[in-house]
């Protein structure tokens, strides 16, 4: 059954801060950041349904998500391709080839591509409203993160740098906080692993040298006492920044570790 994405009756909101720009080739001083809410997994998720006046049980919407999930991720690793109200999902395998090869190289795997359908793009477009409130606090932020070894925004490739660009980033700190650092954190089981080198460390650019035995999902933690605008004066206590998760790739490089 399709989604009907023409209701008038549902109008949302979003608040977002101005955030102070990051990227060199800005040309205004500030963006616009979203001010996000809890993040909810299935079971949270479907007990907000009637919120929205939608009378489905939420026991019912829990355990047929859950069986749509998986039944989705069985078929998208058999190859098909998924399109769903919401989104498209497809495999693809990475590399370039001879034509000759039976099988992949060491490292290589399937990969999946995500893409966001038309219609719901149009919804959040016409059904959604901006308020703005004011400057976020000066607290530093993560804005962007850029695997330097394909471009993408939210992975990483292990033995390659990772790139993260917002505001308050230097990393520093005095002798009394060793958890000062870059760290690479496991989704799953919370393991964290210090970054193998940071390449470039400014307080609007962080640049690290991801492990190359590092697999699955991750995100980066940085932990630092220096003030947002790193002006040479440490905080008493740490400030943490998080980015959001990163999927691993295929090294770039053939399972050789960048050296830069």
């Amino acid at each position: 059954m399709a989604l009907d994405f023409n209701v008038d009756d549902i109008i949302h909101r979003i608040t977002v801060k101005f955030t102070p720009s990051y990227l060199p080739t800005a040309k205004k001083g500030f963006y616009a950041k979203s001010v996000l809410s809890d993040e909810l997994d299935i079971h949270e998720l479907a007990s907000k349904a009637e919120v929205y006046n939608i009378t489905t049980s939420p026991k019912i919407i829990e355990e047929g998500m859950t069986a749509g999930m998986n039944l989705i991720k069985y078929l998208t690793a058999d190859g098909f391709r998924m399109k769903l109200p919401l989104i498209t999902l497809s495999t693809r395998i990475p590399g370039e080839y001879t034509g000759t090869e039976t099988h992949l190289a060491e490292g290589v795997h399937p990969e999946v591509r995500v893409r966001i359908t038309p219609e719901f793009r149009e919804y959040i477009k016409t059904k959604v409203n901006v308020v703005f409130d004011g400057i976020e606090d000066n607290v530093g932020f993560i804005g962007e993160t850029v695997d330097e070894a394909n471009g993408q925004a939210e992975s990483y490739t292990a033995g390659d740098v990772l790139s993260l660009y917002g505001a308050g980033l230097k990393v520093d700190g005095d002798a009394a906080h060793p958890e000062v650092g870059a760290w690479v954190v496991d989704v799953s089981t919370a393991n964290r692993i210090r970054a193998k080198r940071i390449i470039v460390n400014e307080p609007k650019t962080l640049k690290i040298l991801v492990s190359r035995n590092l697999t699955g999902e991750k995100y980066v933690e940085i932990i630092t006492q220096t003030t947002v605008s790193a002006h040479g004066v440490f905080l008493k206590e740490t400030r943490t920044l998080r980015t959001d998760s990163l999927y691993g790739n295929t090294s770039a490089s053939e399972g050789e570790e960048i050296t830069a």
